[in-house]
């Protein structure tokens, strides 16, 4: 059994997703207790591409990138202000890259990545390529996808991103009545729990 688990959120905070990010902070907050019982440290990154321009901001606490306090998380994500979308594409593969340059907590628990938006991503050149590339780098143990998998145009943007070599890689439809991701990342490395690393929420 893994001791903890290393866990990045990366959050677009465009004004579109105002009312689903209210609904993952509430479930956050729901699974705080049972995240910090299983030793989760936890990172934010929140991105958006507005009016002014593309932004993207690794958040710090206490001085360091993560907490093991999810309800730090939570705080800080109540205080977030959201952005007017300046296109209909949002930089989440930069955001997802910038996971590369944060001071990871350990080198032997598992490190998952989780993205949260409803847009497509802004794609140039070989971003997709880049951004595979970025998460071999960091040894992502899991990749978790948040998005509107009812649109195929989003959903298949980031489907590419999955890696049937990682468990557990998953993507979870963003307008779902229940979000199970909190749970899925609690029983890693629970040898007692079993769980499908492909089960996708259409």
């Amino acid at each position: 059994m893994v001791s903890g688990i290393e866990l990045v959120i990366v959050i677009d905070q465009s004004t579109p997703m105002e009312i689903l990010l209210s609904k993952f902070v509430d479930a956050l907050q729901d699974s705080s207790p049972m995240l910090e019982r299983r030793n989760v440290n936890v990172g934010l990154i929140t991105f958006s591409d507005s009016i002014e321009g593309c932004q993207i901001f690794s958040h710090r606490f206490n001085g360091r990138d993560f907490t093991e306090k999810p309800m730090k998380v939570v705080a800080r994500l109540r205080e977030i202000e959201f952005n007017a979308p300046g296109s209909e594409t949002t930089p989440s593969l930069e955001a997802l890259m910038m996971t590369r340059s944060m001071n990871w907590p350990s080198s032997t628990n598992p490190r998952i990545i989780m993205l949260i938006t409803d847009s497509t991503p802004r794609i140039n050149a070989d971003d997709i390529g880049r951004t595979n590339s970025c998460l071999e780098s960091v040894n992502v143990d899991g990749l978790i996808i948040v998005t509107d998998t009812k649109s195929s145009l989003v959903r298949d943007q980031y489907l590419v991103l999955l890696k049937p070599e990682r468990r557990p890689d998953l993507m979870y439809d963003i307008n779902a009545s229940e979000f199970k991701a909190f749970r899925q990342i609690y029983s890693m490395g629970l040898e007692t729990v079993y769980y499908d690393p492909f089960e996708e929420e259409r």
